[in-house]
């Protein structure tokens, strides 16, 4: 969905859309007597000068004037099947309603195809940008993508999480807009998970998407700027339903799409339409993040060891808990959970005892406190074991002689969720923090003998099933060049994701009480593998959020441009804008070997911040 200025409206339910409202001439309405007939609320059909190939539900649309020179007919048709076998995902296994009808005109009984408008083109009818969503004036959705938002082979990303968007829209339901992003990547990860995952002859499916910011940043509430595109998990878990919960499972995932009534929050939807207390949900949600037990627990691990390899990410995932004289543990106040957030706590435990109990102690006087807290084990075959969910006093977990790790699981739950802001930069949640004790029992039925003395809790060396992954020998970060005012440095952080493809997110802010013009600014990414070939980069999004008005402001994708130099990447921003202190650029870039071959031995070096 395109990150522009937030665009509010109810046809339905809450949309971010682009709109142009024109009305259809006679020429616009049906073209062919097909079963699905083809419509163009913003090009007149009779415009000679407009590019149109379709295939059974869908109508590419795209001028004389491509700024890439990369859209040709066997581009579209390419697009034209992928966009299909996405489709036919969507429909027939996820058994979602077709997206051929009107959503405001319900006497229009006449099935439709899906328009897809490629952006610098030469649509002037068109805003052109990386890729976004949007709702034409006869109640149907569409969307606009970039030339090289739209790889063919392997099939792109981006275009079935636009298209998920037009099916949540289509659905006719109240989907918040906080979650619309994260429902998308929901959809796009069950995609992906299929065999539909493919073109030609080749399949690329199944495999996943990941959550990384989710779990990077697990004490934070849900969805909020940190995490906002990467809050599907609770969607993940709600649709395979691994604990057999009476109401949760893909019947849920349609009532979501398709209720009508809004709720205070989405988790009061959740729980409404399901009848399971979404303390509940998030506790069994959280605890299963420490292995990934889902049905592709193979292909998120291999993300989550890739997360991992960056030795900066464990203190992140993993909380290591204060000790005291007097036995309790308690947790920073910079990591304990907000609504929803969770601390995964590995415990430094005698494991040839024979049970482990934990002592839980919530120690804030915030109204409606509360918590699910659950013992986790990780077995030397790659089992996960799981104690029942408590939320105060003793609990225990018994140890059968193979297990490797011994977690701990503290989730926030509340007894009423707020309504959070999803672009905050405060710390908007309340936290909820909390203190434990640990015991050990060598016997199975004997009262527990007290860690005596607890050491700090130490971050274990993460034990991925199936296949170890090796972290690689740190590189060494090159020394930043000096800037001319060193008081003007923006702050800059990113989270790297390194498969196939290197996925980054980058957050940008200027310093207290000052501004930065970003087209002064340079980011130098340094990294090295062993097969470099020619690459290539994309800037899916860039959008600033502020802590007031105007709160959200789109930066065109297309003005964040990158030159690959001798061991890093130089990222730099071709459009002058002005970035204060109530302000944060957030940009999700990626960047490849051009014929798509995987890097080769990977490994990080540091950010270069160059300002002047």
């Amino acid at each position: 969905m395109k990150n522009g200025k937030l665009y509010s409206f109810i046809l339905t339910f809450l949309l971010v859309f682009v709109t142009l409202d024109v009305n259809m001439s006679t020429d616009q309405k049906i073209q062919a007597a097909e079963e699905y007939a083809v419509r163009d609320a913003f090009c007149s059909l009779s415009n000679s000068s407009v590019n149109r190939l379709s295939s059974e539900h869908f109508q590419i649309i795209w001028g004389n004037a491509d700024e890439t020179g990369t859209v040709t007919r066997d581009f579209v048709q390419g697009n034209l099947e992928n966009l299909e076998s996405i489709r036919a995902f969507y429909i027939n296994e996820l058994n979602m309603k077709d997206i051929c009808y009107s959503q405001t005109n319900s006497s229009l009984q006449t099935k439709y195809k899906t328009n897809v408008y490629i952006s610098n083109t030469g649509l002037s009818e068109i805003d052109s940008d990386w890729a976004y969503m949007g709702v034409d004036s006869g109640g149907f959705g569409f969307i606009v993508l970039h030339p090289g938002a739209m790889r063919v082979d392997p099939p792109s990303w981006v275009v079935p999480h636009e298209l998920a968007h037009v099916f949540t829209y289509h659905q006719g339901g109240i989907v918040p807009y906080k979650w619309y992003e994260a429902v998308a990547n929901w959809f796009r990860d069950q995609y992906l998970g299929s065999t539909y995952y493919r073109y030609g002859n080749t399949v690329y499916g199944p495999t996943s998407d990941f959550f990384q910011p989710f779990i990077l940043n697990d004490y934070s509430y849900f969805p909020h700027l940190n995490n906002w595109y990467d809050a599907w998990p609770i969607l993940l878990y709600i649709y395979e339903n691994p604990d057999n919960l009476n109401g949760l499972g893909p019947n849920l995932m349609h009532k979501l799409f398709e209720t009508k009534t809004e709720d205070t929050t989405y988790f009061a939807t959740i729980e409404r339409l399901s009848g399971v207390s979404i303390k509940e949900i998030l506790g069994n949600l959280s605890r299963r993040l420490v292995t990934m037990d889902f049905q592709r627990q193979n292909s998120y691990l291999t993300y989550y060891a890739e997360t991992l390899s960056n030795q900066e990410n464990a203190s992140k995932i993993y909380t290591t808990l204060n000790s005291s004289s007097d036995g309790w543990l308690t947790v920073p106040s910079d990591r304990a959970p907000q609504q929803g957030g969770y601390n995964i706590v590995p415990l430094n435990v005698d494991l040839s005892a024979k049970k482990v109990i934990v002592n839980f102690q919530g120690t804030t006087s915030a109204a409606g406190a509360d918590w699910r807290v659950s013992l986790v084990t990780k077995t030397n075959s790659g089992d996960t074991r799981y104690s029942t969910l408590w939320n105060s006093g003793a609990n225990s977990i018994s140890l059968q002689g193979d297990e490797t790790a011994v977690y701990l699981v503290v989730t926030a739950t509340p007894n009423t969720m707020q309504d959070l802001p999803v672009e905050s930069l405060s710390d908007a949640g309340t936290k909820y923090p909390y203190k434990i004790k640990v015991s050990v029992s060598y016997q199975s039925n004997t009262t527990p003998t007290p860690v005596v003395t607890p050491t700090p809790v130490v971050t274990p060396t993460p034990v991925v099933t199936p296949t170890p992954v090796v972290t690689p020998t740190p590189v060494v970060t090159p020394t930043p060049q000096a800037t001319a005012n060193p008081s003007s440095q923006p702050v800059v952080t990113v989270n790297t994701n390194a498969s196939g493809t290197v996925r980054q997110e980058y957050t940008i802010t200027a310093p207290q009480n000052a501004s930065i013009d970003l087209s002064n600014l340079k980011l130098r990414y340094y990294y090295s593998a062993d097969n470099i070939k020619t690459q290539q980069f994309w800037c899916d999004n860039a959008a600033i959020s502020y802590t007031q008005a105007p709160w959200y402001v789109n930066y065109p994708s297309k003005n964040v441009t990158a030159d690959f130099k001798n061991g890093y990447i130089e990222i730099s921003f071709s459009e002058a804008l002005e970035l204060d202190s109530s302000g944060t650029l957030k940009l999700a870039i990626r960047f490849n070997n051009a014929d798509w071959s995987n890097y080769e031995n990977f490994q990080e070096g540091g950010l270069d911040i160059v300002y002047n």
